[in-house]
Order: C-alpha cells, then sequence, then structure tokens
C-alpha cells in the first residue's frame, strides 16, 4: 500500500510539471496560417485645436476580413503578421456642419474603405491539446483607400441639399496612419478562434497643422478566425 501511494504521488507529480511546461512551453507549437473576420467599432476622438475641443465624428460601426500568419518564437512566444481589408462608417455630428436642428438631416455619415498591416507579439497559454488563451500586442499600419462623406437634408420649403466628397482632398485626412493594439484571444478545438481587440491612434489624422489642429481614432474589433 505504502509503495502504491508512493507511486501515485510521483506520478501526479510528473503530470502536474508536464502540464505546467506545456501551458509555457507546448513543444507541439508550429506555424500556422489564419482567416480572421472581424465586426469593428470605430472611436473617434474630439478634433483638438488652439480654440478647445470640439466633437467632429460619432462611434461608427463596420466590418473587417485578412489573413495572418502565426510564427513561434521562443517557448509559446509568437509574432503574427496579417493584412486586413475593412469598410468602416462613421456619423457626422451635425454641431460641426452647421447650427441647424440635427433632425433636418437624412444622411450625414462617412464611408471609408482601406487595409491594416497589423503586427503583434503575443503569448498563449495552452490549457488543453485544443484549448489556449492568448495574449497579444503590436503595432498595426492603416492605410486608407477611400474616405468619402455624404451630407444630406430632408426636403423643407421645398428644397433639399447634397453634397459628397473626399475627406482626404475637401477637409485634408491622412491617408496613413499607425495604431497600437492590444487584446486577448481563445483558441479551441485546434482551429476555432475568438478574440476582442482594442487599437489606440498614435497618429494625427489631419493635415492643418498649421491650426494646430489634431484627431485620432481608436478603435475596438470583435474577431472570429478559423487556423489551418
Amino acid at each position: 500500500m505504502k509503495k502504491f501511494l508512493i507511486t501515485a504521488a510521483a506520478a501526479l507529480a510528473a503530470i502536474g510539471a508536464s502540464a505546467q511546461s506545456y501551458l509555457l512551453n507546448n513543444p507541439s507549437n508550429t506555424s500556422y496560417f489564419g482567416i480572421r473576420a472581424s465586426y469593428d467599432m470605430t472611436c473617434p476622438g474630439k478634433m483638438k485645436t488652439d480654440l478647445g475641443k470640439t466633437k467632429v465624428l460619432g462611434i461608427g460601426s463596420g466590418a473587417s476580413l485578412g489573413i495572418v500568419y502565426n510564427q513561434p518564437l521562443v517557448a509559446n512566444l509568437y509574432i503574427e503578421p496579417g493584412v486586413t481589408f475593412y469598410y468602416h462608417t462613421e456619423s457626422i455630428e451635425p454641431e460641426y456642419l452647421s447650427s441647424i436642428a440635427k433632425k433636418t438631416f437624412q444622411n450625414r455619415s462617412l464611408r471609408k474603405f482601406g487595409a491594416e498591416v497589423p503586427v503583434m507579439f503575443g503569448y498563449h497559454f495552452d490549457f488543453t491539446p485544443s484549448v489556449s488563451l492568448s495574449v497579444m500586442t503590436g503595432p498595426v499600419l492603416n492605410v486608407g483607400i477611400s474616405n468619402d462623406y455624404y451630407i444630406t437634408t430632408k426636403e423643407v420649403a421645398g428644397h433639399k441639399f447634397h453634397t459628397s466628397g473626399t475627406m482626404y482632398n475637401d477637409y485634408g485626412m491622412n491617408r496613413v496612419g499607425c495604431d497600437w493594439r492590444f487584446g486577448a484571444g481563445l483558441t479551441f478545438s485546434g482551429t476555432y478562434y475568438v478574440a476582442v481587440t482594442g487599437d489606440v491612434g498614435m497618429c494625427n489624422m489631419l493635415k492643418d497643422n498649421n491650426a494646430n489642429a489634431s484627431l485620432r481614432e481608436n478603435g475596438v474589433k470583435f474577431t472570429l478566425g478559423y487556423n489551418f
């Protein structure tokens, strides 16, 4: 009986040590490709000028689709570059457009299409061969392809106003910016992936440096993925 208890205790200790090693340093780590689809929330900050802060854009939503490549580095540490194409919308605050009533506008939106190039550094904790939790952070290059505004009023006294154009040329917004992303993801069944990430805008998206104007945009992503 004593020998049995000693053997059982040794076996449990070995299992515990193996599980701990697997959790922090999985010997089965391999590189892989993955696809990612996200629901995106854009959260622009206020525009800052010498006269103070002004809310120009409201919270918007959109979607993105892309691919990633996950490369193990040391233990469970990895690097994951990728490329994603997105379509985002944002609302334009009526107070920024004019002093007329908010309900007068039929449409006052931005519609943006572009690409993101994230380079994430992360660490995953493997609880079982098929379930792992990862935490990640890294820079994201944001390249705008189009950023168009659409402003339409309802018909008032027989008149209706509509205008549209590009924010890059008409309002001096930059096409290229850089964000810093951080988040956490869960992989289960070895291939399915869910994550929540947040982006903090690090660059001024306005070109109007003479007025000392600045505008930074933040975002949140809710992501589903599949790893090959």
